[in-house]
């Protein structure tokens, strides 16, 4: 599984675990913070899933926009890739 598919299944799980659906799936132009569909819960919770497969990278936090960088699942995979 890459990293594209393994962040596609935790996204899937972390709003199921938040009874949140996206009617046909999460695509690549899905919104993720701004529509809502994650809140502060699932932000901190795809920080941390982020943070380990990264291998502990850490990510500056107080200079980091959620809602434009992690936005979508293209947006976080750049994001990942710049680290």
């Amino acid at each position: 599984m890459n990293r594209r598919d393994r962040l596609v299944a935790f996204l899937e799980a972390t709003l199921e675990e938040a009874e949140k659906s996206v009617e046909g799936g999460i695509t690549d132009e899905t919104s993720l913070i701004q529509s809502g569909l994650l809140d502060s819960l699932g932000i901190l919770s795809l920080a941390t899933w982020v943070d380990e497969e990264l291998g502990g990278a850490l990510l500056d936090l107080e200079s980091f926009d959620f809602a434009t960088e992690w936005d979508s699942v293209p947006a976080i995979l750049r994001s990942m890739e710049e680290r």
